[in-house]
């Protein structure tokens, strides 16, 4: 399968309307994002565009049982760059939506560990151990009109090699 399927399946599989608060997804980073992409009139004010990044990768074996058979896996160490903006008078309701939404997000990590995938391919798992989901945030950027608070959630993507 790869990484261009990996990376198309995580796309799909949190792109609006799936994650409350999520705006926009892009597979890659695009070369200019419309400020329409952050769709605030649909989230009361606030929207958010995430962007797929797959940063590194490296192939491992796993052996099981006396025969030594291997299974190999592609691990696929995923950035997802989350943008949120908010153009809310009270910024304590704006950071309230960005919760709401990181909250959203872990919920639909947890609903499928294979991110939507049939059978395991192209992700057999995501989000799972050793990594785990780790979930780093800058601080607010504070404008007299708007709240901007961007992130990263990082995790890896497992995908099954045949042959």
């Amino acid at each position: 399968m790869g990484v261009a399927s990996v990376r198309a399946q995580i796309a799909a599989y949190f792109a609006p309307p799936n994650v409350a608060g999520l705006s926009t997804v892009y597979r890659s980073r695009p070369k200019r994002i419309d400020p329409n992409d952050f769709d605030l009139s649909v989230g009361g004010g606030s929207g958010a565009v995430l962007v797929i990044h797959i940063p590194r990768g490296h192939e491992t074996r796993l052996t099981m049982g006396p025969t030594n058979a291997a299974q190999k896996y592609d691990v696929h160490n995923i950035a997802m760059e989350l943008l949120f903006q908010s153009v809310k008078v009270d910024t304590m309701a704006a950071q309230d939506d960005h919760d709401a939404l990181i909250d959203a997000l872990k919920v639909r990590f947890r609903a499928d560990r294979t991110l939507g995938s049939t059978n395991g391919a192209p992700i057999w798992q995501a989000g799972q151990d050793p990594a785990g989901i780790d979930v780093e945030l800058a601080e607010p950027e504070l404008g007299k009109q708007n709240f901007i608070l961007n992130g990263v959630i990082r995790f890896e993507a497992w995908e099954i090699v045949v042959g």
